[in-house]
């Protein structure tokens, strides 16, 4: 990823961060170790964010050009 990010791009990141912290000792104390882990807690190398980014997969015109996870091949004018 480039070290220019667009604020959206940062955004989604902070989140990410904030998301991915243990379950505070409180709350496994007040459960009764009911409650013990975080499931959404990702790993940096496995679990990947999901963002749109404008130049990847999930671009505008990469999603234009697929249809039901298949590539538009486009005619070109051959033989002029």
């Amino acid at each position: 990823m480039s070290k220019n990010r667009t604020p959206r791009e940062k955004e989604v990141i902070a989140k990410g961060l904030k998301q991915n912290k243990r379950m505070p000792l409180f709350v496994v104390a007040k459960t009764n170790r009911k409650v013990t882990s975080n499931n959404n807690r990702r790993n940096w190398r496995s679990g990947k964010l999901k963002m749109r980014t404008q130049t990847g997969t999930h671009s505008r015109k990469a999603r234009r050009n697929t249809r039901a996870g298949k590539v538009l091949i486009r005619k070109s004018n051959k033989g002029k």
